[in-house]
C-alpha cells in the first residue's frame, strides 16, 4: 500500500472516531454560582505577605444547610476570591453548583507572625485569620438562597482586615 493510501485510511479512522465521539475527551462544566466580596465599597484585595499563595488571601466557604438549617456534615464547596473580590463556586467535578440554602463563612488568611523563615520550614504553613473569625462558620451572618448561576454579594464592614486586606 503506497504512502498516499495510509494517509487516506488514516483520515477516515480518524474522522469515524471524531464522529463517533472517540475524539478527545471534552471537559464538562456545569453552571457556578458567582459573586464577589466587598469591603467599604470595594471588591476586597490580599496584597499582604504570600499574597499570589494560594494558602493565603480571602477564600470563601459555602457550608449546605438542612430543612432545618443546621450544616449538612462533611460538605464545603470553598474557592479563593480572585482579583476584584470575585470568585465562582461549582459542583463536585465541575457540575453545577447544587441549589438550596447555605451558610457563608469567608477568611482572610495571612501567614502568622513568626510562622517559619527561609532556614526553618516548620511553622511555614501556620496562618493567621484577618478577619479574626468574625466570619467564620460558627459566626458568619451570611445565609443564601441560591440557585445554579446566581450572583452573591458578600459585604463585610468597612476594615474587617486588621492587615492585608485592602480595598481596589
Amino acid at each position: 500500500m503506497s504512502a498516499w493510501r495510509w494517509c487516506q485510511l488514516f483520515a477516515v479512522v480518524a474522522c469515524c472516531c471524531w464522529i463517533a465521539g472517540c475524539g478527545p475527551a471534552r471537559a464538562k462544566t456545569g453552571t457556578p454560582v458567582s459573586g464577589v466580596v466587598i469591603e467599604g465599597g470595594q471588591p476586597v484585595v490580599y496584597e499582604g505577605e504570600g499574597s499570589g499563595d494560594d494558602d493565603f488571601g480571602y477564600i470563601v466557604e459555602f457550608i449546605p444547610l438542612d430543612e432545618s438549617g443546621q450544616p449538612v456534615p462533611g460538605q464545603v464547596f470553598s474557592e479563593n476570591v480572585e482579583e476584584a473580590g470575585q470568585f465562582q463556586l461549582y459542583g463536585q467535578n465541575r457540575a453545577d453548583f447544587p441549589a438550596g440554602k447555605y451558610k457563608v463563612a469567608v477568611y482572610c488568611y495571612a501567614p502568622a507572625p513568626g510562622g517559619g523563615g527561609d532556614d526553618d520550614d516548620e511553622g511555614s504553613d501556620e496562618k493567621v485569620d484577618l478577619l479574626g473569625g468574625k466570619y467564620d462558620r460558627q459566626n458568619t451572618p451570611f445565609t443564601f438562597d441560591v440557585e445554579p448561576g446566581d450572583n452573591v454579594e458578600i459585604t463585610l464592614e468597612a476594615g474587617a482586615a486588621a492587615s492585608g486586606g485592602t480595598s481596589e
